[in-house]
């Protein structure tokens, strides 16, 4: 019969494969009509930046990554869903955090602090916020697919690739823009701008 070591090594894949899932049925919810009765209210982006944020926090601090925080004195605010852009914030730092994590193992170097910088500020008749980190950044051959549904580089475990196309379609929806402009082994900065109520 088979070994308990392959049974078991396949339990495992199992239980990793119902994960993925999990998390790309999560994703999905985001979209689904009935999930929620669209509700526009005016969203204050720096206090989505701090709801996200103390989410995130203590795995941050466990894991020693410095977070620098910008945010605009003046309010910051725009119309839509707060819970979708907290998704989209979720989103964004999860990926930041997992560049920096990457380019620590990479440098495997004393002297590199993972460093996530988010900042706030309002453009014109837009509100901005960008997400900035300091890891490994995307290849320019990638940047054109990033919003892909699907498209990843990240192992199974790390990745569904729809935190990203997930994200677009959110800012897309609230009539903003979404950007990224990145650097292999320097940073990778995610720009939105949304309609500034």
């Amino acid at each position: 019969g088979a070994s308990e070591e392959y049974i078991k090594n396949k339990i495992n894949y199992l239980f990793k494969d119902i994960d993925r899932i999990r998390q790309i049925i999560n994703h999905v919810r985001v979209f689904s009509r009935d999930q929620e009765i669209l509700v526009s209210e005016i969203v204050d982006i720096n206090e989505v930046i701090h709801d996200a944020l103390s989410m995130m926090s203590r795995q941050y601090y466990n894991q020693n990554v410095h977070i620098n925080l910008n945010l605009s004195d003046e309010k910051c605010f725009t119309v839509g869903n707060k819970y979708r852009v907290e998704q989209v914030i979720l989103n964004l730092l999860s990926n930041a955090k997992y560049a920096v994590d990457e380019q620590q193992k990479m440098l495997n170097n004393r002297n590199y602090t993972k460093t996530i910088s988010i900042s706030s500020f309002n453009r014109g008749s837009d509100v901005v916020f960008e997400i900035e980190d300091n890891g490994t950044g995307i290849p320019k051959k990638n940047l054109s697919n990033i919003f892909d549904p699907f498209f990843t580089t990240k192992d199974v475990e790390h990745g569904t690739g729809l935190g990203l196309s997930i994200s677009y379609g959110i800012i897309k929806e609230m009539k903003g823009e979404i950007s990224v402009d990145s650097q292999v082994n320097k940073y990778t900065r995610v720009s939105i701008s949304l309609p500034k109520n």
